[in-house]
This record gives structure tokens, C-alpha cells and sequence, in this order.
């Protein structure tokens, strides 16, 4: 019976993992949106280009 609760246990760390990983995502996007905003229209215009054309390879 102790073999179920910890198996158990271990399926509810595996479901509770995504949910702070994906949190932690959405932090980093939100920072890293963040120091975009912060560069000068000129630079964030060079940056996506260089993103769409790497896109294109």
C-alpha cells in the first residue's frame, strides 16, 4: 500500500512540474519584452530583421 501512495506522489510532482515551468517562461518572455522596449527603435528594428531572416534559412 505504501508503494501506491508513493507512486502517487510522484505523479502529482510530474503533473505540478509544466505549471511552474511554464510560469517561468512567461516570466522570461515578459523580461526579455521588457529590455527589448528599452533598446532605440533602430536596434529593434536590426534585431527582427535579423530574426526574420533567420526564419527564412
Amino acid at each position: 500500500m505504501a508503494d501506491n501512495m508513493t507512486k502517487r506522489t510522484g505523479k502529482a510532482k510530474k503533473k505540478a512540474a509544466p505549471k511552474k515551468d511554464r510560469a517561468w517562461f512567461e516570466r522570461k518572455v515578459a523580461e526579455l519584452k521588457a529590455e527589448l522596449e528599452k533598446l532605440p527603435s533602430d536596434r529593434q528594428e536590426a534585431l527582427k530583421d535579423d530574426l526574420d531572416q533567420g526564419k527564412e534559412h
